[in-house]
């Protein structure tokens, strides 16, 4: 779950303009949290009635229902909800030439960005 956290950033940061983006962090924050402690406590509970396999095929149903609503989820323009690219983004509607955000991390920006004092 762990390993999703940058995906489920990237994409929370595509889907929420800035002045609401902490808010869409903050949810996905408590219910993550919220996940761990049902999940710990269906295991205390479950656990040693059913045996220890029953806990981990309980907390994957609500996985998969997650991954069945992801899937259905379309996927967000990269950028679209930056407002520095906003004049771009209205610019490229209105010529008819749609804009496309190709910014990738390189080694380069990661060094710049732990340069920052």
């Amino acid at each position: 779950v762990g390993a999703l956290t940058p995906l489920t950033s990237s994409l929370a940061g595509d889907q929420f303009p800035t002045s609401t983006r902490s808010i869409g962090f903050a949810i996905w924050a408590v219910l993550a949290g919220v996940g761990t402690l049902v999940g710990q406590i269906m295991a205390g509970l479950v656990g040693p009635v059913y045996g220890w396999r029953v806990p981990f095929v309980l907390a994957a149903l609500p996985a998969l229902g997650s991954a069945f609503l992801v899937m259905q989820t379309l996927e967000p323009e990269r950028g679209s909800k930056e407002e520095a690219l906003q004049a771009v983004y209205q610019s490229s509607l209105e010529s008819g030439d749609p804009y496309v955000y190709k910014q990738t991390m390189t080694w380069t920006k990661v060094r710049q960005v732990f340069s920052i004092p």
